[in-house]
């Protein structure tokens, strides 16, 4: 009895509140986390008719907090209170009814009453105006409205309004395009704790644009963002510790950035996590698990992971498909190993060994008739008579024995090896797909008697006697010129043939272009000699062939040209850009606005940007260089020749033209 006396004087005390005092009772309880007593107060609330109390009662249900999540439910509280003119409650009834959450979707009624909550000064209002200017939803689309509307909001400390209104200034979109504004805004709302404007002002020091570059400002708001479950952001944490920009380079470390990103569902960290997954980047090589990453961004609509799931699916049917069954070389069957036939330094002749010495016996186990080629690894065509392309087709079920040449290192000195693959397609739509065996050898260099080769993981060098003459403790070796390019703890230098060091092991990678180099350093190319010497500075997304008068260089996505003393010839303003010919002082191919034409290294048009396409040679080598005075070119669709003077000298009516030598 004493207990339901106090129960009944509690009830008493809970209802003789005013609904001002339930509301206020009711969001400390919501606030403590103890939702049952909150909703308990805002019910009453409600019920007497109070305007806030119902349309924070409708949020209980709008969230499911001490109730059963009801959008419909929802929405009658707001209605509730919206028609009595509460401006919180109009802004949720444009909400609701923008989104159809609870109602069925209206534009226009959600323009009506986003238009009577903002003109009351409700920022979520105000920006709720922008979006559907800004989409054109209920509203004749205008980027000047929308800008305007999430200026007012984000003058009212909207954090969404302010990322929105930074959008419309980095894309020019209702305002004057201004990356500085945008970089204003974004950091506006990414110091208020929204994760898209933190993501966006990262992207700004990443990318260099409004701000100086600063890839430690990247990763900070990046990772900020990421920690808020923005799955782009995690991805492109991972990007800096994959490309080492303002962190040391780690593909361990990148791909747990990817897996997290992967896991908030972001379909390019998906991408990037099985492509790791697919060739053992910083992770053991696990094709299942790379399948599993492609086929979940794949069901996202990402292109690149449903190439990848083609080509993986068409590589794996072409190999299955093909075995060989025995290599012989002089009458010598050379066993196969790890699934491939090395005949090491059996090799050691100054000439090439012919066809008629050289033969292997292919069988087709697959379902399907098989084309096959036999490439040398450094992508050219190689069988009984080189210097024709010959194709093999192969019925299934069939076996079949081609003759191959094994050739002289020396011939083609940039591969540190020559590796004979086989390569098939189906038909002469698919692509060609390596086979899973391979015959490798190494050749000896007539020049200087070595031969590059691998041992025990290292790499090093032996004479034509097998007398080691550079130790076996590299991580790769190549002929470079008349030199070796060697990596030693990830790290590029040179070595001449005694061992001697003649560029220091600090780069990324080196390129030889004759007596100069391309070198890459912290993802930056410039020109250096073999004496290290820089001409170029490190400071270029790529470069060209280095000649003094005139060098291609690329920054920023764009392609220009600087001089010895790395002084702008070429401004940047081309989308493409070869190397010029003659040395430097010839012409290169160059491409604007997307269309192609000529300019010469004082940037004058020698052809003008007219044309579709231009030959593959021209864009590597430049213009009229080797001898030629035409050059084939594409103008709507249809391929022709045209020589220095832009005069026609091909009609355009061809849909290839291939010069024969």
């Amino acid at each position: 009895m004493i207990a339901m006396a106090l129960l009944a004087m509690l009830s008493v005390a809970v209802y003789a509140q005013t609904p001002k005092e339930l509301v206020e009772q009711g969001l400390k309880y919501n606030k403590e986390g103890d939702n049952d007593k909150a909703v308990e107060c805002l019910r009453q609330a409600a019920q007497q008719g109070d305007a806030k109390g119902q349309q924070c009662y409708g949020w209980m249900f709008y969230y499911g907090l001490g109730v059963e999540q009801n959008y419909k439910t929802a929405f009658e509280w707001f209605q509730k209170s919206a028609n009595q003119g509460y401006a919180e409650a109009e802004d949720d009834m444009g909400m609701m009814y923008y989104n159809g959450y609870g109602v069925e979707q209206n534009f226009q009624k959600a323009y009506e009453w986003y238009t009577k909550a903002a003109n009351k000064g409700i920022p979520h209002a105000e920006k709720g105006l922008g979006d559907m200017y800004h989409a054109g939803n209920g509203v004749t689309q205008s980027y000047e409205q929308a800008a305007a509307w999430y200026r007012k909001a984000a003058d009212h400390n909207d954090r969404e309004a302010q990322n929105a209104l930074a959008n419309c200034y980095y894309s020019g979109n209702g305002v004057q395009q201004s990356y500085e504004e945008a970089v204003k805004w974004y950091r506006k709302s990414a110091e208020q704790g929204f994760w898209w404007g933190e993501y966006n002002l990262a992207n700004m020091y990443y990318n260099g644009k409004g701000v100086t570059q600063d890839y430690e400002q990247a990763l900070q708001w990046y990772t900020k963002s990421s920690e808020k479950g923005v799955g782009d952001a995690s991805n492109m944490v991972g990007m800096m510790y994959w490309l080492g920009n303002g962190v040391e380079k780690d593909q361990k470390t990148a791909n747990e950035w990817f897996e997290t990103g992967a896991k908030q569902g972001f379909a390019q960290a998906q991408t990037n996590l099985g492509y790791s997954y697919e060739k053992g980047y910083g992770v053991e090589k696990d094709m299942d698990k790379a399948v599993e990453w492609y086929e979940k961004a794949a069901a996202q609509g990402n292109d690149n992971a449903k190439k990848a799931l083609d080509r993986i699916k068409n590589e794996n049917e072409k190999r299955n498909a093909l075995r060989i069954d025995k290599v012989e070389v002089r009458g010598r069957e050379i066993k196969e190993v790890d699934g491939k036939f090395d005949l090491g330094v059996l090799l050691t002749d100054k000439y090439d060994i012919a066809s008629d010495l050289c033969k292997m016996t292919i069988s087709n186990v697959g379902s399907k008739a098989l084309e096959l080629e036999i490439r040398l690894s450094t992508w050219l065509f190689f069988t009984d008579e080189p210097k024709r392309l010959h194709k093999y087709t192969i019925q299934a079920g069939d076996r079949a024995t081609i003759p191959f040449v094994c050739r002289r290192e020396d011939k083609y000195p940039w591969k540190k090896n020559n590796t004979i693959t086989i390569m098939t397609r189906i038909n002469e739509q698919d692509e060609w797909a390596f086979s899973h065996i391979r015959i490798s050898y190494y050749g000896i260099s007539s020049e200087s008697e070595l031969a590059l080769m691998e041992r025990d993981g290292k790499w090093g060098a032996v004479d034509i006697n097998q007398k080691t003459v550079i130790p076996f403790e590299y991580e790769e070796l190549a002929k470079c010129g008349s030199n070796i390019k060697a990596q030693r703890t990830g790290k590029w230098g040179l070595i001449d043939k005694s061992n001697k060091v003649l560029i220091p092991f600090e780069y990324d990678d080196i390129k030889e272009h004759g007596y100069y180099f391309s070198a890459k350093k912290n993802d930056k190319w410039g020109i250096i000699t073999d004496e290290n010497k820089v001409l170029i500075p490190l400071e270029y997304d790529d470069c060209g062939l280095y000649w003094p008068d005139c060098t291609m260089v690329r920054k920023d996505g764009i392609s220009g040209a600087v001089d010895k003393d790395n002084h702008i010839v070429i401004p940047f303003e081309y989308e493409m850009l070869s190397t010029f010919s003659k040395q430097g002082k010839g012409y290169a191919v160059a491409k604007k606005n997307s269309k192609w034409g000529g300019i010469d290294n004082r940037n004058h048009i020698v052809v003008p940007f007219n044309y579709d396409d231009v030959e593959g040679s021209a864009k590597v080598f430049g213009l009229f260089g080797t001898g030629t005075t035409t050059v084939r070119v594409k103008k709507n669709g249809k391929w022709g020749k045209i020589d220095e003077n832009n005069k026609v000298v091909t009609p355009f009516i061809y849909d290839d033209i291939k010069d024969v030598k």
